[in-house]
């Protein structure tokens, strides 16, 4: 869903109530059995949404806001016969239970107002959010000043310049990001011509 959850983490887990849900198929009943047979409506729309993303956003605006408002059309008897979601910033709920739809009163013959079971995740999450948990700080504050964990010791006659200090250990990181992740081909190392090799060298 595009709408902003509250916790980030609570995304994905929301996205999956409200794509599964919407997947259940409507059984319209009467006294406890299926009609039939059944309203058209449930399984079509005359408006821009499908049925499937009719159920879909409905399912979003309860879990967000507990309530959802769909627009009906009704035969001589006052049965339904074609529903569309409303979008949720297109209606409100004033102080007495008015339903409005713009700058007007919803009409109970074109609206019908679906109420969940909570008032929505937006009006009962602690407000400001909970301070974040220990963990996710410590990788940040790792992530920002990471501690040493290799130390390079140089092993030549003369001592090395700032500069070549910075080169050597720049050198280093590089090595460790390339594509061999700092390995490389061992080099040969050239013989002296002076040096004696004994017999009983392995």
């Amino acid at each position: 869903m595009s709408r902003p959850w509250p916790y980030p983490l609570s995304a994905a887990p929301g996205n999956l109530l409200c794509t599964t849900a919407a997947r259940a198929i409507l059984i319209a009943q009467k006294d406890g059995n299926p009609v039939n047979p059944q309203p058209q409506w449930i399984n079509r729309t005359d408006g821009l949404l499908p049925p499937y993303h009719r159920m879909l956003w409905t399912i979003d605006d309860l879990l967000f806001y507990g309530a959802s408002l769909w627009r009906v059309t009704r035969d001589f008897d006052g049965h339904v016969l074609t529903a569309d979601r409303v979008i949720r910033e297109a209606w409100a709920i004033s102080a007495d239970d008015t339903i409005t739809v713009g700058d007007r009163p919803a009409s109970a013959d074109e609206y019908v107002l679906i109420p969940g079971i909570h008032q929505g995740i937006l009006c009962t999450v602690p407000t400001p959010c909970p301070k974040p948990t220990p963990q996710p700080c410590a990788v940040t504050t790792a992530t920002n000043t990471p501690a040493a964990t290799l130390e390079i010791h140089y092993t030549g006659d003369r001592p090395l310049t700032d500069q070549e200090k910075q080169n050597l250990t720049a050198g280093w990181v590089a090595a460790r990001k390339g594509k061999t992740a700092g390995l490389r081909s061992p080099r040969k190392t050239p013989k002296s011509k002076n040096t004696a090799h004994s017999p009983n060298t392995c």
